[in-house]
This record gives C-alpha cells, structure tokens and sequence, in this order.
C-alpha cells in the first residue's frame, strides 16, 4: 500500500487537498506496517495462537493491541481518501456534461 500511496504522491495532478490526504493515508500505512513489524517475534513464537494474529486484524479487539488502532486509523483515513476522489471524480463528469469540449479547441 505504502508504494501505491507513494506514487499518488507522486502525480502532479492532485489537488492539494487530495494529496493531503494520501500523505496521511501513507503515514498510518507505514504506522500500522510498523507495529505489525515490532510484534513479528509475538507473532513467530514457539506457540503463538491464532489468537495473537486475529488481534491485529479482527474489529472485536477491544483492547486495540497488535495493530488493531493503527488498522482503524488507516482505514479510516483511507475512506476519507477514497471519497475525496469521488467527489472530484463526480466534480470533474458534472463540469464536462455542463461544459462539453468543443472539437475545434481540443489540443490548443
């Protein structure tokens, strides 16, 4: 996800608000990769359960430990993004259905 993020940062296209939002997509991105990272040898151990994993991925984690708020927050943050991008999207079909391209002044 991190590099997916990275190369729509990368487009200059963006909007500022748009591209505000993927910067904070890819910090909780690399925030959750992160704590999932600090807890591999949680999740490598002698006897480690099904249970340790399902605490970073599973919603009734109460107690949001193994990742789980970091999960949240980037779920979250990555909901807001993808309707940012459809209201631009859906922005962008309005004002071309209300001001259609006129074949004589494409490409000038």
């Amino acid at each position: 996800m991190d590099t997916k993020l990275a190369t729509l940062l990368g487009k200059a296209e963006l909007s500022s608000d748009l591209s505000t939002k993927v910067n904070d997509a890819k910090v909780k991105s690399t925030a959750f990769l992160n704590t999932l990272k600090s807890s591999t040898t949680e999740f490598d151990k002698e006897g480690a359960s099904d249970a340790d994993s399902k605490k970073a991925l599973f919603k009734d984690n109460a107690d949001k430990t193994k990742g789980r708020d970091e999960l949240d927050k980037l779920n979250t943050s990555i909901d807001i993004l993808m309707a940012s991008f459809k209201k631009e999207l859906d922005d962008s079909i309005k004002k071309l259905i209300e001001e259609p391209v006129r074949p004589d002044i494409v490409g000038n």
